[in-house]
């Protein structure tokens, strides 16, 4: 017999929304040592009133955020993570990074989406900043230069960036577009946008899904917690003409994001240019150096070179602002490497 499963549109404590036959249902979550969280598949006992929440199907991944042994859920299952900024309120690249860092290691892909360009000379500035959450490169400025280094990616970070706002929609149809076309082969995707709080994101899902507000009024009125849903992940269903469903999930948002439960080869992820360094350059002393304070670390003798260079101080800039997130970065993890 066929397990009954349905997806979680939002919680809150030990009560869930659910889709059931087209319809967002409350339920009561019953499950033992399994918690759950938005866009999680569970199985339910509908015999019961209200209907019981009694298992969860194994997830593909989850996003969340962790502060030593506090771990706080997020949401489940996602095919691409929206991470949103803006230039007001000023976003902060350690928590960026953090974010991208924590989606990676769950294999979901990210996209960076800046708002508020209306804003011109802060989405300026912000744009210099954007520079520090890709990987360092030296550009060529001679091509006998031995300062020359090729760019690194960071493998699931997609590197075209969605600039809109949501105060005259610029960009708004084109990240619709990017949401919508995310997965052609599938009939069913998921997204979610995350970010700081006041970057904007409920104000793009209105101008996305224009009947957010009624639905965020239903999913209060059903939870019966008024404005505190705003605390929880809430999923929203896009449907378009041949009939291929999003869910998009608005979550809550993030002053800051604990990295507790990241190793160190999760934060080299996001830092591909050291090795990129260590072949150009030559290996660091130590094999373990976490370029701090070792002697013979090849970054840090990069970053002296640089910096005794008047033709390339926008390049020491930029590898020192690299560095200094790498190692705060470091002193957020409890690794095991």
């Amino acid at each position: 017999m066929k397990k009954d499963i349905h997806r979680v549109i939002s919680t809150f404590g030990d009560r869930a929304l659910i889709e059931l036959d087209n319809k967002i249902v409350p339920c009561l979550i019953r499950t033992k040592k399994q918690r759950i969280v938005t866009n999680d598949f569970v199985g339910i006992n509908k015999d019961t009133k209200p209907i019981l929440i009694t298992s969860r199907v194994e997830r593909k991944n989850l996003f969340f955020r962790q502060n030593n042994e506090k771990k706080k859920l997020i949401a489940a299952n996602l095919d691409n993570l929206y991470l949103i900024i803006a230039s007001k309120p000023r976003f902060s690249s350690e928590t960026l990074i953090s974010m991208l860092a924590s989606a990676l290691k769950e294999n979901i892909s990210v996209s960076i989406v800046l708002n508020k360009i209306d804003l011109k000379k802060e989405t300026e500035k912000i744009k210099e900043t954007l520079g520090f959450i890709s990987p360092f490169k030296i550009q060529s400025r001679d091509s006998s230069s031995n300062f020359y280094l090729e760019p690194s990616i960071i493998d699931g970070l997609n590197s075209k960036i969605v600039f809109c706002s949501t105060k005259f929609t610029n960009g708004i149809t084109e990240l619709k577009e990017s949401i919508k076309i995310y997965d052609d082969e599938k009939l069913v995707s998921t997204v979610a946008f995350a970010g700081q709080s006041g970057t904007g994101k409920s104000s793009i899902i209105n101008l996305i899904i224009p009947d957010a507000k009624i639905k965020i009024s239903s999913i209060s009125k059903s939870l019966n917690t008024g404005k505190h849903t705003t605390t929880s992940s809430k999923n929203y269903k896009i449907l378009d003409k041949i009939n291929k469903k999003v869910w998009v999930i608005d979550t809550p948002g993030i002053e800051k994001f604990g990295i507790s439960h990241l190793t160190l080869n999760d934060i080299k992820r996001v830092f591909p240019e050291w090795e990129k360094i260590n072949s150009k350059f030559g290996n660091c002393k130590f094999s373990n150096c976490i370029h701090n304070l070792e002697p013979g670390c090849q970054i840090k003798k990069l970053l002296n070179d640089l910096s005794n260079s008047h033709q390339m101080q926008l390049d020491y800039i930029n590898l020192k602002t690299r560095l200094k997130i790498w190692l705060n970065l470091l002193s957020m993890i409890n690794s095991k490497d």
